[in-house]
């Protein structure tokens, strides 16, 4: 397969640079003071990060005052859109009040009866500040829980950033072992081989593989943990059977099941668990619950999720400075009374379609790309192979990096802003108007890379 490396000599990235001089200047001022100019690893991009000025609805204004119709949403957060009346109300009236008190608050618990009235497995919510925090106290509840050490989780899946997890999101293929039974690879430096020893991978989607590494586990695996769309792997939805298959297994084998929802959440009012069927024993949220501002809760069912209780004689620990400040629950609460049923249909109608619509694109000027998602999720993948999982996903990601950033360089130039990955997400704001402008910028993108596709990787012409 070809492969190339973008050096700012295509029309694509001579227009970014030239229409972003400002963004560019602040890069390198931002190299003086932070690693590399950035403080979160995931809002880095070729050539250097589009820096921002103003976020409106669904658009975004950066320092050299262009315009985008906003795609990435904080990578799924903002499904308000930003600046949302209600949201900015909620927030202005409590800090007027106060920001947080070390003491508990009404608002804790009106926004954690939300929560809980919307997610049927859900008995019972704790709250933290990131995704990353829910995940380590779920799978820290599970191992009180069972007494047991392993935890089960999916080859291309993403739980956030503690060292227990930062293992197989994106591994190289050449060292992540056979497919029937992968290895668990380190994602970054500093993860001891005895976190190691306690993580299990198995491929996402395939049954088979995953009932003989639980069988061949079971008096170890504390938990399985699995997002029903897998995020950073290219929102990659999960085979319903999948889920059912761990829901069985899981509760024969007195392991516990962990659905992360912090991505999915935004899919039904129930989250994806109400769309698939399937009720998990604990869940994972964030993103969507805070109205913008920090947050992660875990939750579940009423035995396991009271371990936490300080009434206990001997309750699990669990503490946080910032824990349910006044100000986030507020935004919480404010945002949740927004995203109704209604809403949640009607971005995912537009998911939908606009899903189909870019697949057309692609079909139409013979490129290979595939959409995948499910609602108001989706991203795109140059291969014409079904992607599943993380392999599927995988099989041309190098030589296709190149692509990637040209395509998001390119929609970029045309006032659509995605991550690196292109991946899109819907914001309620987003109507017919933004709809037609990011098909019209998918078109001209695409007319754009065809030729570079034909110089350097033909293999990627249908």
């Amino acid at each position: 397969m070809g492969s190339f490396v973008l050096h700012g000599e295509t029309e694509i990235e001579k227009e970014y640079l030239k229409r972003t001089r400002n963004s560019k200047k602040l890069d390198r001022i931002a190299c003086r003071f932070l690693p590399g100019g950035s403080t979160r690893s995931a809002t880095d991009s070729h050539p250097y990060p589009i820096y921002m000025l103003q976020g409106k609805g669904c658009y975004l204004t950066d320092v050299d005052e262009n315009k985008y119709i906003d795609f990435m949403n904080n990578y799924s957060v903002l499904i308000l859109g930003h600046a949302h009346p209600k949201v900015n109300q909620a927030i202005s009236r409590q800090m007027k009040q106060g920001i947080l008190f070390g003491a508990p608050s009404q608002s804790q618990y009106e926004l954690g009866r939300l929560i809980c009235k919307r997610v049927d497995s859900v008995d019972r919510v704790r709250f933290c500040n990131t995704g990353t925090e829910a995940v380590m106290y779920a799978i820290r509840a599970a191992r009180a829980i069972t007494g047991r050490n392993k935890v089960l989780k999916m080859e291309g899946g993403f739980h956030g950033n503690t060292e227990q997890m930062e293992i197989s999101v994106s591994p190289n293929l050449a060292v992540a072992g056979p497919l029937e039974r992968p290895v668990a690879v380190p994602e970054t430096q500093g993860i001891t081989q005895g976190i190691l020893q306690d993580i299990l991978v198995t491929p996402f989607n395939d049954i088979e593989t995953a009932k003989r590494i639980i069988h061949e586990n079971e008096k170890e695996i504390a938990a399985v943990i699995v997002e029903p769309v897998m995020g950073v792997t290219g929102m990659v939805p999960a085979k319903t059977e999948f889920l059912q298959f761990l829901r069985e297994v899981t509760r024969q084998t007195g392991i516990l099941l962990i659905f992360d929802e912090i991505i999915s959440f935004r899919l039904s009012s129930g989250g994806a668990q109400k769309i698939f069927g399937v009720k998990p024993d604990l869940t994972t949220f964030g993103k969507i619950i805070g109205g913008g501002l920090p947050i992660g809760a875990f939750g579940g069912r009423e035995d396991i999720i009271e371990i936490f209780s300080p009434k206990r004689e001997h309750p699990m620990h669990h503490s946080g400075t910032f824990n349910g400040n006044a100000v986030t629950m507020a935004a919480g609460i404010a945002a949740m009374k927004e995203i109704d049923g209604h809403l949640i249909s009607g971005i995912n109608r537009f998911g939908d379609r606009l899903k189909k619509e870019i697949q057309a694109v692609f079909d139409k000027k013979g490129i290979r790309g595939q959409m995948t998602g499910m609602g108001s999720l989706m991203n795109i993948h140059f291969s014409s192979e079904k992607v599943v999982d993380l392999r599927t996903a995988r099989a041309n990601w190098s030589s296709s990096l190149p692509l990637r950033d040209l395509l998001n360089l390119a929609l970029k130039n045309h006032g659509v802003y995605t991550p690196r990955r292109v991946m899109l997400s819907i914001s309620s704001p987003m109507g017919d108007r933004e709809r037609e402008k990011t098909l019209r910028a998918f078109e001209d993108s695409l007319d754009q890379l065809k030729p570079v596709i034909e110089r350097n990787c033909p293999e990627f012409l249908l």
